[in-house]
């Protein structure tokens, strides 16, 4: 049976962190549906992927299946995308302090509150799956400016306000999550961040909404993030 995956969790060992010392911030304990569905991947249905990649609104594939050179037409389409960044964020796009290497409480319940909505139930469970998610990813945390989007899905029902989007950029990594940490701030949301594996995670919440960030660097020198958010009432 064939098998794909929309978002290869990079929380990674969270049922393994929540009870650490780092875990401070929030009053959240990790739950053991959470730490499950966190702690592995969240499975696309093929049918579902199949259906909606029908069309070809999803692009893609092995997003790491060739090489990426840094020609002067990919130096361009970088610089616009900056400046693009830019602009969303006002005009200055601020460095990120240092991740630590623990998840904290305050990502935790992040987590939690997208997993399980207003409703308590499994929100993954009934995601439609299709790339016009990608465009109703809650702001701030609208896909990069010229990202390419992989896969995306949501769940609007029982209480939830999922949205989940993977896409790619050739901008470098740290200045995705610089990018990401700054429009979390400026839009009042807390923002904790962790770094594991030279992957970057970061999650915060304003209210009842919530948002979890993983940015990556691929095999081809792309940027791969993985956006995770609960809209907001």
């Amino acid at each position: 049976m064939r098998a794909r995956f929309l978002f290869a969790a990079p929380l990674l060992t969270l049922a393994a962190c929540s009870g650490g010392e780092d875990a401070t911030d929030e009053n959240a304990e990790m739950d053991p549906a959470t730490a499950g569905a966190l702690g592995e991947d969240i499975m696309v249905d093929p049918d579902r992927l199949d259906q909606s990649g029908a069309d070809g609104a999803l692009a893609g594939g092995d997003p790491a299946s060739s090489a990426v050179p840094m020609d002067d037409e990919t130096r361009e389409q970088v610089n616009r995308a900056r400046e693009e960044a830019r602009q969303l964020v006002g005009g200055r796009i601020n460095q990120a302090p240092a991740p630590g290497d623990a998840l904290t409480r305050t990502m935790i319940a992040a987590a939690q509150a997208i997993q399980r909505g207003n409703s308590g139930v499994d929100c993954s469970q009934g995601a439609d799956y299709s790339a016009a998610w990608a465009d109703r990813m809650p702001e701030p945390f609208t896909v990069y400016p010229r990202g390419a989007v992989l896969e995306a899905a949501g769940n609007d029902d029982e209480g939830c306000a999922l949205r989940v989007t993977t896409f790619t950029t050739a901008v470098p990594q740290q200045e995705v999550v610089n990018f990401y940490h700054t429009r979390a701030r400026n839009a009042g949301f807390s923002a904790d961040l962790m770094e594991k594996d030279g992957e970057t995670v970061i999650g915060g919440r304003k209210g009842d909404a919530a948002y979890y960030i993983a940015v990556g660097r691929q095999a081809d020198g792309r940027t791969k993030v993985e956006l995770l958010a609960r809209a907001g009432s």
